[in-house]
């Protein structure tokens, strides 16, 4: 996967929650790509429960 001009990835802050409408899409690039099959998710977190990236250690975890 990557990011440049063509493709890029965002989601959107509001009152104080992360949420990502590309997140339940994550399964089909993954398989496109020849990657291990990941469960199909929504992602919808509050801000104040981002992570730094050595604290990242289970799923659903994220970081800016």
């Amino acid at each position: 996967m990557v990011a440049d001009s063509h493709a890029f990835h965002a989601w959107v802050e509001v009152e104080g929650h992360a949420i990502d409408f590309m997140a339940p899409l994550f399964t089909d690039a993954a398989q496109e790509e020849g990657l291990a099959r990941v469960p199909r998710r929504m992602f919808q977190r509050p801000l104040a429960e981002m992570k730094g990236l050595d604290e990242i250690s289970q799923p659903g975890d994220f970081m800016r």
